[in-house]
């Protein structure tokens, strides 16, 4: 079903485009208690060669990532290891080379319709990259990227967003960075923000939750032949 999933790949149809509702899940804060579903738009998408003016406080680990800047908020060049996904998923090497990355930045605006409150667990908008193919529609992208370097392996790299503006500031239990307790009829506007390698920005997209139907974490679900993941197109 992986594979199915995988060679299916993402019709042009299924991503939304920015401006576009979508519904999520969210959580609810009482243990056994069904979740809520939340309505979400990207708002907007910008390009960012730095994060000057941006507060510290709202940066998942602002200490490591300081060490990968510039004093005027731009980022250094970074050390790779680039691959090619195999048809067995397996991994294998390409190079190993000096990239350029920058920051994208999402808004985001968020509707809690329910008469219930509930989680809204940002982290859950991740990165994935596709290839278009000739007929307009999709494929999952077999390029592999992850630092060479440890200390740069900041939740970036497994495609989660760096920032969070609305973040409670803490990794204490329940009340963890990428959380936000959503109340009753509440909307919310916020901005997540994202390290992407600068050649792969026009592979980017943002799969922003749904059901998972394959441990690859794809979109087509093929029993029920529908494709059941949120992918934003980022334009």
């Amino acid at each position: 079903e992986e594979k199915i999933s995988w060679d299916y790949g993402v019709p042009a149809e299924d991503l939304i485009a920015v401006g576009e509702p979508f519904t999520a899940r969210g959580s609810r804060w009482d243990p056994g208690a069904e979740d809520i579903t939340l309505t979400l738009t990207v708002t907007d998408v910008e390009i960012c060669d730095s994060i000057s003016g941006f507060p510290q406080e709202n940066f998942e680990d602002y200490e490591r990532l300081q060490k990968g800047l510039n004093e005027d908020g731009t980022l250094k060049p970074y050390k790779r290891f680039v691959g090619e996904i195999q048809e067995d998923f397996s991994v294998e090497e390409v190079a190993r080379e000096e990239a350029m990355q920058k920051f994208v930045k999402v808004s985001i605006h968020a509707e809690n319709p329910t008469d219930e409150a509930g989680e809204l667990w940002v982290a859950e908008a991740q990165l994935k990259y596709l290839k278009q193919k000739e007929n307009g529609d999709y494929a999952y992208s077999t390029t592999y990227t992850e630092p060479l370097n440890v200390d740069e392996r900041l939740m970036a790299d497994l495609g989660w967003p760096i920032y969070f503006d609305r973040t409670h500031g803490s990794n204490e239990y329940g009340k963890g960075f990428y959380r936000y307790e959503m109340q009753p009829k509440e909307t919310l506007d916020y901005t997540l923000i994202y390290l992407v390698d600068e050649d792969r920005l026009d592979e980017v997209i943002i799969d922003a939750g749904g059901s998972y139907t394959t441990g690859f974490g794809t979109g087509y679900d093929p029993q029920t032949k529908e494709f059941v993941r949120n992918y934003i197109d980022l334009g």
